[in-house]
């Protein structure tokens, strides 16, 4: 072989063992760069989870509240009927209510009535 053909091999073989520690090194930060890429992926996949689990409880909690509002609703309607009922029998306790007092007063005026007859004012 020649010395010109000797050294463009050798020069040959250098770029290609640049370009090979040249795409080493491009592997290399790939692979560290796709091993930061997956610890992020793997935090946001533990808030992703985190975020669920509350929602889940929160969903509870709703279903919970749901029931709870729905037996408010049973006992507002049941308090609405006996208001109802309370009002409509309204005036005729408003009416015993005055027969009552005006027995009252009656009673009150025989007996001071019969009092003083008694005592002899009258």
């Amino acid at each position: 072989m020649s010395e010109y053909n000797r050294r463009s091999e050798d020069a040959t073989i250098q770029v290609i063992a640049e370009r090979i520690n040249t795409m080493q090194n491009d592997m290399s930060d790939l692979r560290d760069t796709m091993r930061d890429s997956m610890k992020d992926m793997s935090a946001a996949i533990t808030k992703l989870v985190q975020m669920e689990e509350r929602q889940i409880h929160m969903n509870q909690s709703y279903d919970r509240l749901n029931g709870h509002l729905d037996k408010f609703t049973d006992k507002l309607e049941k308090l609405e009927s006996r208001l109802v009922s309370l009002e409509v029998s309204e005036p005729m306790q408003k009416q015993t209510s005055e027969w009552i007092g005006k027995a009252v007063w009656a009673i009150v005026a025989a007996s001071a009535a019969f009092a003083a007859k008694s005592l002899g004012f009258l």
